[in-house]
C-alpha cells in the first residue's frame, strides 16, 4: 500500500506485518528527525560505548602500567586506543539510532514523543 507523506514523497508501508503497540509519532522517520527525538539517557549511552571501546582497547593494547603513553596524548601508540573509541561510539549510536526509530513509528514505549507531537500539531490528534 503506498500513502504520501508529509513533504509529498510517496511512502511504501508494509502492510500484515507487526502492529505497533503504542501510537505512531512518524510513519517514516529520517535520521535527523530520529536523532532530534533522542532523550538525555540516549547520549550517555553513546558516550558509554565510546567509553567503554576506549577502556577495552586501552587495556588490551597497554596490559602493564605504561603511564608514558597514556600522557602523551599525540602518541603514535594511542591510535588504536582513538580507534576503539569510535568504534564504540559508533555501535552506540547504532543501537540508539534503532531504538529512536522504534519510538517514532509506535513499536516503543513513546510517552514523551507523544507529549511533544501532540503539542506541535494538535489538529492532527484529535480524538
Amino acid at each position: 500500500m503506498a500513502v504520501g507523506d508529509r513533504e509529498g514523497r510517496m511512502v511504501v508501508r508494509m502492510t500484515g506485518g507487526a502492529t505497533p503497540q503504542y501510537p505512531v509519532v512518524m510513519s517514516d522517520p529520517s535520521f535527523t528527525e530520529c536523532v532530534s527525538m533522542f532523550r538525555p539517557w540516549d547520549y550517555a549511552t553513546m558516550a558509554g560505548g565510546a567509553a567503554f571501546g576506549w577502556v577495552f582497547t586501552n587495556w588490551s593494547v597497554y596490559p602493564t602500567k605504561n603511564e608514558w603513553a597514556l600522557k602523551a596524548r599525540s602518541h603514535p601508540a594511542l591510535a588504536p586506543t582513538r580507534w576503539g573509541a569510535a568504534v564504540g561510539f559508533l555501535g552506540a549510536l547504532s543501537y540508539v539510532y534503532g531504538v529512536s526509530y522504534q519510538r517514532a513509528i509506535g513499536w516503543a514505549e513513546n510517552g514523551p514523543e507523544v507529549k511533544a507531537a501532540r503539542a506541535q500539531n494538535p489538529n492532527k490528534w484529535k480524538e
